[in-house]
């Protein structure tokens, strides 16, 4: 039996719904087989985090270097990615040993509850050097504000930042921003992807039970990929997977909950 693989490259949360636990959850949704390298360790419930460690860059390096070597992936995917050092090893391992596996980026700054998980010269290794290997990038709002260095309140604000941080990358680049910061009861996703772009609509849902939803998306999204989907295809799966992931959450903890990740997709 043959399985697609990917190489998740996260932080570690404790509280299980954000992160590499998240990534796992939603690799085995999929049918996916999820390896992992953990950049750093949180202490975190729904409520918010309270400590984070970071993993030094070699181990880090290591992590990656073990798992490609046997196992293998047919997409990486990134989510924290806390410090310089780390972005620096990771860039130059992958370019220099590995160019041919397909980047997906989840460019994570601030957690849900507010705390800031990325230093500013992370941030700017990220644009600098990490983009120009990366195939999908799939930041938010803010994050895709951080990115394209100007304010984005409307869909056409979200397609000329898209269009600023393709430029960024390179023509190789795919870039989805998530429009969930939006106010509307429609959220539109923005691609920009070979020169086109193309609108993903979806209703909003209310619920406090939407802890990892940006880890979740870009993993789903590596896993559609990897299943051989194209871009569009797996985006559209992804929707359908969060939005059932929401609304059969199981309320757990006090805060901003996780989403029910064993949820399959039907049909």
């Amino acid at each position: 039996m043959s399985i697609e693989k990917i190489l998740s490259i996260a932080g570690s949360d404790s509280g299980s719904g954000a992160g590499i636990q998240a990534d796992i959850k939603t690799a085995q949704a999929f049918d996916v087989y999820c390896s992992t390298a953990i950049t750093s360790l949180t202490s975190q419930n729904t409520i918010g985090i309270s400590d984070i460690y970071d993993i030094p860059a070699n181990f880090v390096i290591s992590q990656i270097r073990d798992v490609l070597s046997d196992i293998g992936a047919d997409i990486i995917k990134t989510g924290m990615l806390c410090n310089a050092e780390i972005i620096s090893g990771l860039y130059e391992f992958l370019e220099g040993n590995y160019p041919e596996i397909p980047l997906v980026v989840d460019p994570i700054m601030i957690s849900s509850s507010g705390t800031k998980l990325i230093s500013d010269d992370a941030i700017s290794l990220i644009k600098t050097r990490l983009l120009k290997i990366t195939n999908v990038i799939t930041p938010n709002i803010p994050e895709a504000e951080n990115f394209s260095n100007m304010k984005i309140s409307s869909i056409n604000d979200m397609r000329l930042a898209a269009q600023i941080i393709q430029k960024i990358g390179g023509d190789n680049l795919s870039v989805l921003i998530t429009g969930g910061h939006l106010k509307s009861e429609i959220i539109t996703d923005i691609l920009l992807s070979k020169g086109k772009f193309t609108s993903f609509e979806h209703k909003r849902i209310k619920s406090s039970n939407t802890h990892g939803t940006g880890c979740t998306f870009a993993t789903s999204i590596a896993c559609g990929l990897a299943l051989g989907n194209s871009l569009e295809e797996a985006v559209k799966n992804s929707q359908r997977f969060i939005a059932n992931a929401i609304t059969t959450a199981p309320n757990i903890g006090r805060g901003n909950g996780a989403l029910n990740h064993h949820k399959q997709l039907k049909g």
